[in-house]
């Protein structure tokens, strides 16, 4: 019996000692604020509702506020025309960048621990990328515009 007590104990100990603090944050998707001359209210699409108060007239629940709200974007930095195949490869890798392209262009191929195996430029039009010295494995493309920074990122398969 003494030991029951004694595991009970430990186990209430351990699993207090490890719970998780809440955090005041939200991330949420929507929310706005309102106000008038006798009262503020904040709201956020989702936040946890920490505690309840009703009366008559409203119902108010506390929990979680965010002061502001910032949304922010990336844009989108991807050259979806650009093609290469086949994937997956046995010797020669073909890289298609369309002629539109009047820039230059750097491909570079890292192993999956982000060593740089190869690059070199090329321009709009088809490029061989000789992959026969390569061990069969997984790799990243990744064709670089140099001029605009844009990119084009493919995974590429090396098989034989």
């Amino acid at each position: 019996m003494k030991k029951s007590i004694i595991y009970l104990f430990c186990l209430g100990l351990t699993i207090s000692l490890s719970a998780q603090s809440i955090q005041n944050e939200v991330v949420s998707s929507s929310g706005a604020s309102s106000s008038s001359t006798s009262f503020n209210i904040d709201y956020t699409v989702g936040e946890p509702v920490i505690e309840l108060t009703s009366s008559t007239s409203f119902t108010l629940s506390q929990g979680f506020h965010q002061p502001s709200l910032y949304v922010t974007a990336i844009e989108d930095i991807e050259l979806s025309d650009i093609s290469c195949y086949p994937n997956p490869v046995n010797d020669n890798l073909v890289v298609e960048i369309p002629s539109s392209y009047t820039d230059a262009f750097v491909y570079t191929i890292y192993d999956l621990n982000g060593k740089i195996l190869a690059n070199e430029t090329i321009y709009s039009g088809s490029s061989i990328i000789d992959m026969k010295s390569f061990a069969v494995g997984n790799y990243l493309l990744q064709v670089t515009e140099t001029s605009s920074g844009k990119s084009f990122q493919s995974k590429i398969l090396k098989i034989k």
